[in-house]
């Protein structure tokens, strides 16, 4: 008798249940990571987004007055100027969760869920045109690198939320995953959509151009001699019809809000101010004034790929991916805000397009690019990316961006000191702030208005803005006519280029120091006041004689003589700002110039 043992039988569909629950964990993992990298992304703090700061104070208004505005109620140059506050429900909404959780964690966390959601859609419409897991990753990937810029909590992330879902929705009911019932819910989303941001107007014109298309494909499908050929039949007259009475009953259903269709009407006039020609996000994408960066990175690319979706219509005679491409790619080069739009709603034709073009390759390049190690290398990408996220410079070094993992406000961008030391101390009057800090000192300080902020309310504000803070000709007689009481100053760009305050009230303002007092600096803010009564106190106790910023750094001669004159004010002054600001730029500068006199003396 043999002592050989024989040999073990593997059982075929063993083998195959092994190898498919495999790849269905991996694909799992491959999604988790996804979702992880997209939840991390959209958790930033504030920071160069002022909108935030007014569309809470807005939505406080809101319920506090139980009513909507018609006219400014925030700004004091000109009383009873006409104002809509279009995102009211979005304002109230958000106002709301922060005052709920007294924090700004849910309403940071929002932008979060909200793309999670857009990407979750995204994802579901790919697997089911059976899009090869890397092929997904990858598009999915670049979508969110386009889309950076709009993780942040603003309205037009309910716009972008919108187009995805009408888009979902419909798919559903092309592929016969749904009825055209699901169809009549429509309404019901524009209704909400209308009342949270403007961006329900692209929603209008996607649905008009879908129907154009429906048409347009019903016609070439009824005159081709082999209609076997079309992914899938045209719709009957009936329900080309009822497709269009949806459309008519959306458009009714926006204009139900607090301002029916003149809402509209104010909304285009916004839309045409020259101003918005200034506003780095109304640039367009390739203009020069916009810097390179990783999300025009994305944007490039996928621009780029998103030719094979030209290529995946004619080829496959399926008409959305094109006209998708076509329609996205028209409205993302009007402005770089709309980039992001452009990149979701073209990443299910990107996808297609690329399988498409896959599936016809070698079959060594489709198996590497398709396979598990592709799908294993992804998987660490996305995890390396996430465990570097929360790095303070990792959207600086890997991305050219600006943007910091975590919650709350950015103190590199906002001065919170400053705001704590307009409030401690009392400050209050007509102000003249930066536009960039307006929304924050309206949201901070409720019971004084301001000069200007980004909501832009017309080009006449923004021209006399202008025109003050630039020192423009008749600029003085500006500041008496509309009766300044103090200065809030908040260049962005401060510590890139001190120079900058040489262009700004900050020259005038220190080079005038009988009439405009410094009482408060910091590397990112300067508060003057007028040299008046009520101020005396806050002056006696406060203002810098010698140390200030523009003179540390620009005009040397000037703080020399100041030097020479009041060397125990400088001191003072000296240690005040150790004590406040130890590791502050123009601290250090002050230090410099401190060891310098020393050294002379």
């Amino acid at each position: 008798m043999s002592n050989k043992r024989k040999p073990v039988l593997q059982n075929p569909s063993a083998q195959t249940f092994r190898s498919t629950s495999s790849i269905a964990g991996i694909k799992i993992v491959a999604l988790c990571c996804l979702g992880l990298l997209i939840i991390m992304l959209g958790i930033t703090k504030i920071a160069g987004d002022d909108d935030v700061f007014w569309h809470l104070a807005t939505g406080r208004w809101i319920i506090e007055h139980n009513s909507i505005p018609s006219e400014d109620v925030f700004g004091h140059p000109f009383p009873h100027q006409e104002w809509i506050p279009i995102a009211w429900a979005w304002d109230a909404f958000t106002y709301f969760l922060y005052s709920t959780t007294h924090s700004y964690v849910a309403l940071q966390l929002l932008p979060a869920l909200v793309w999670l959601c857009i990407f979750s859609l995204l994802a579901i419409m790919m697997m089911r045109k059976n899009v090869s897991l890397p092929i997904m990753l990858i598009t999915l990937l670049l979508a969110l690198l386009t889309s950076l810029g709009r993780m942040r909590p603003r309205p037009l992330i309910i716009s972008l939320l919108g187009v995805v879902l009408i888009w979902f929705i419909y798919t559903s009911f092309r592929d016969n995953k749904s009825s055209l019932k699901f169809l009549y819910a429509f309404p019901f989303i524009f209704l909400v959509w209308s009342n949270m941001h403007m961006g329900v107007l692209m929603g209008f014109a996607m649905f008009f151009v879908i129907i154009l298309t429906e048409h347009t494909y019903c016609f070439l499908y009824k005159r081709s001699s082999s209609q076997k050929s079309y992914p899938f039949s045209a719709l009957d007259t009936s329900t080309l019809k009822k497709l269009w009475l949806i459309l008519f009953v959306c458009i009714a259903a926006a204009f139900i809000n607090p301002y029916g269709y003149y809402t509209f009407l104010y909304v285009y006039g916004h839309t045409n101010m020259n101003m918005l020609q200034l506003i780095q996000e109304w640039q367009p994408p390739f203009s020069s004034v916009i810097s390179e960066s990783g999300v025009l990175w994305g944007y490039k690319a996928m621009l780029l790929l998103g030719i094979l979706c030209v290529f995946y219509s004619f080829r496959s005679r399926t008409p959305y991916p094109l006209v998708l491409y076509v329609l996205f790619s028209v409205y993302s080069l009007r402005a770089i805000r709309f980039i992001a739009d452009f990149a979701i709603m073209t990443a299910l034709g990107t996808s297609l397009g690329l399988q498409f073009l896959v599936d016809r390759s070698p079959a060594a390049f489709r198996k590497a690019l398709q396979g598990t190690m592709a799908t294993l290398l992804l998987i660490a990408f996305m995890v390396v990316t996430v465990m570097n996220i929360p790095n303070e410079n990792f959207y600086r070094d890997r991305l050219n961006y600006y943007n910091h993992f975590g919650f709350g406000i950015d103190q590199n961008m906002f001065s919170l000191p400053m705001i704590e030391f307009l409030n401690n101390n009392q400050i209050s009057g007509k102000i003249f702030n930066q536009m960039e800090i307006g929304g924050l000192l309206l949201w901070e300080r409720p019971n004084e208005k301001n000069f200007n902020d980004s909501r832009i309310l017309n080009d006449s504000i923004t021209k006399e803005y202008d025109s003050i803070l630039r020192m423009r000709q008749g600029f003085e007689q500006k500041l008496e006519q509309y009766g300044i009481d103090y200065i809030v100053l908040h260049p962005l760009d401060l510590l890139e280029s001190p120079a900058v305050m040489q262009m700004s009230l900050i020259s005038y303002c220190s080079t005038h120091r009988e009439t405009w007092k410094l009482v408060y600096w910091d590397d990112h803010s300067m508060i003057y006041i007028k040299d008046v009564q009520k101020f005396k106190p806050v002056i006696d106790k406060y203002e810098y004689r010698v140390l200030h910023p523009y003179l540390v750094a620009l005009d040397k001669n000037n703080l020399d003589s100041l030097y020479a004159a009041l060397p125990t004010a400088f001191n003072n002054e000296l240690q005040r700002k150790l004590t406040e600001e130890p590791k502050g730029f123009f601290t250090n500068m002050c230090l410099v110039a401190a060891r310098h006199y020393k050294t002379m003396n």
